[in-house]
């Protein structure tokens, strides 16, 4: 029961972290489409650009690292082809990953998406 408990805790964690990443992000687009008209939001857009390209590179190391969980599972796979229990929950793994993957490629590309600021010529 405890680690059901933990379990709901840690998701609440990280919607909560979205959330506020989110909230972030927003403001960030804010600034940079203001802090032409004013020279001391420079600073803060640096600051929450700063944050933007951590969080960019945070889920690109995970898909690295994800893909090399994935070559990892391919090698065990080839390794115990004769036990079929085992094939079938590193494919469901292997199903996983990907999935998380193409998650984070598409948080990347809606991040890249939202924080662009439609500069007026």
């Amino acid at each position: 029961m405890d680690l059901a408990k933990r379990d709901l805790k840690v998701h609440e964690i990280s919607k909560q972290i979205k959330i506020e990443q989110a909230k972030m992000l927003k403001r960030f687009k804010t600034i940079s489409e203001k802090k032409s008209k004013n020279k001391y939001l420079q600073e803060i857009y640096n600051n929450y650009k700063k944050f933007k390209d951590d969080i960019i590179l945070n889920k690109k190391n995970q898909v690295k690292h994800i893909k090399s969980l994935l070559k990892y599972l391919e090698k065990m796979k080839k390794e115990n082809s004769e036990n079929k229990t085992l094939l079938n929950k590193l494919d469901l793994e292997e199903k996983s990953l990907n999935k998380k993957i193409s998650d984070l490629k598409y948080e990347i590309k809606v991040i890249n998406k939202e924080t662009k600021s439609r500069r007026k010529k």
